[in-house]
Order: structure tokens, then sequence, then C-alpha cells
């Protein structure tokens, strides 16, 4: 069965058009895109047939960039700060593992990859300050 790019890519999800956008995402944006990922990724698994996001990924990133951008009690915000980065890693490295599964189309991989280097781009730009 030919896997239908649009969907798989969630080409219609409002958050589609900021993976090749320069800009970081607003903070605002973060929860639509964060959403986002999660549908792409679901979408993988449902094409693929196999589970490859690992177990509350997306509720933890959520939660984590809503307790830094929204709390400034050190008690809470620095557990989250510390966890973004290693949550980061495990969103990457899920990505990367999509990407195995097309090698033979480099648009796809190259999105999945994109995808994730945006979301790292937004923890960077918002939060550790680098606004490069």
């Amino acid at each position: 069965m030919p896997v239908p790019v649009p969907d798989l890519l969630q080409m219609t999800h409002p958050a589609f058009t900021f993976v090749e956008c320069d800009r970081p995402i607003s903070e605002n944006a973060v929860p639509v895109y964060l959403d986002f990922c999660r549908c792409v990724t679901k979408r993988f698994e449902h094409y693929g047939e196999l589970d490859v996001t690992p177990p509350d990924l997306f509720k933890l990133l959520a939660k984590s960039f809503e307790t830094v951008f929204e709390d400034d009690d050190p008690v809470t915000f620095f557990p989250a700060y510390e966890l973004i980065p290693r949550l980061l890693e495990e969103f990457e490295h899920t990505i990367e593992n999509m990407t195995h599964a097309f090698q033979d189309s480099p648009r796809v991989a190259s999105f999945y990859r994109k995808m994730a280097q945006k979301l790292r781009q937004c923890f960077e730009h918002h939060i550790v300050g680098d606004n490069s």
C-alpha cells in the first residue's frame, strides 16, 4: 500500500509551515507545534504499524515548555529547564529512527530532521537565549 505523503507529513496541520520557516517558533505557538510533531510521529507509527515514540514524550515536552515559559519558581523551573534537553535528545533520536525508513526518499527524511531541528531552535532561542 503506498503511503500518502500529505497525510504522513500532516500537511494540513496548522503548524506544518513552521518547519520551513527560518524564524523561531513563538512561545505561543509551541503547543500547536508540539501537537504537530506528535501527529507526524503518530502517522508514521500508523503507516509503519510500529511504535517509535517513547511513552508520554509529548506530554512531558508540553509540560516542561509550559513550566519554563510561565513559572518563575526555581523549584519547578530548573527541573523543567534541565529536562527539556534530554527530551529533545529523545525526540531527535526518534526522528532519526524514522528517517531510516525513508532512505529512498530524502525529501521525507529531510523534513523529519528539520522538524526536530525547529523544536531545538525554539528551546535555544526562547529558553537558552541564543538569539542568532
